[in-house]
């Protein structure tokens, strides 16, 4: 008895798509264990970080306190003095400029919302719809991202090492040029964010993990 045509095309591409998403997964999972072991990452439940952002105006300085899953605080100090403060607290989120206060977008939530999770990596997948495989060339993988919020970047993922080469997106280029190893988490210490013409270099300052951070600080 004949297959219906219709079937066999259902058979081959339900037969490709399994071997898509395996192979996606694999070469996402040994991109992770790059960075650390989900263990380890499971049991982040409190991030605090310093980095310094250098552009042709001054430095920026940014100080993130995040206490997973749905906590930010992040301070922002400009060349110009000013400073400006996100709060998110797992539902609302504000914006603080010199004394004014306003409400965070939805998009703004949704991106906070990805922040909150410290390393948003670790829970995207293909069966989620996070993670494809644009391109493969002989040095490595170009994988689409689609953060929870919605964004989109492009991460080049070496084929042998499966390190982390660059971050692109519409408006930039990131290139880490030094990672650092702290509690048996690989970050970067060191890199270039190319914006247009424009070369910025981001350095991390100083990054703690299960630090005691209070609650109060997101309301």
């Amino acid at each position: 008895m004949k297959k219906p045509l219709s079937l066999i095309f259902l058979f081959s591409f339900l037969i490709s798509f399994s071997q898509n998403e395996t192979n996606t997964t694999e070469i996402w999972d040994n991109y992770l264990s790059t960075i650390s072991d989900k263990e380890v990452i499971n049991n982040i439940k409190t991030y605090y970080r310093e980095n310094i952002m250098t552009t042709k105006f001054g430095e920026i300085k940014t100080i993130s306190r995040i206490k997973y899953p749905n906590k930010v605080y992040r301070e922002t100090f400009l060349p110009n003095g000013v400073r400006t403060i996100h709060i998110f607290n797992g539902i609302n989120g504000s914006v603080k400029i010199d004394g004014e206060i306003k409400q965070m977008n939805e998009t703004e939530i949704e991106d906070f919302k990805d922040l909150a999770l410290i390393f948003p990596d670790f829970y995207y997948s293909h069966a989620k719809g996070n993670i494809s495989i644009k391109e493969t060339t002989n040095d490595y993988y170009k994988i689409k991202v689609k953060s929870n919020s919605g964004n989109i970047t492009y991460y080049l993922v070496d084929k042998r090492s499966f390190e982390l080469k660059n971050i692109i997106s519409t408006d930039f280029d990131l290139q880490p040029i030094e990672f650092q190893t702290i509690d048996k988490i690989k970050t970067m210490k060191f890199g270039l964010m190319i914006i247009g013409k424009d070369t910025l270099t981001i350095k991390n300052l100083k990054t703690e993990y299960n630090i005691e951070i209070s609650d109060n600080i997101f309301k």
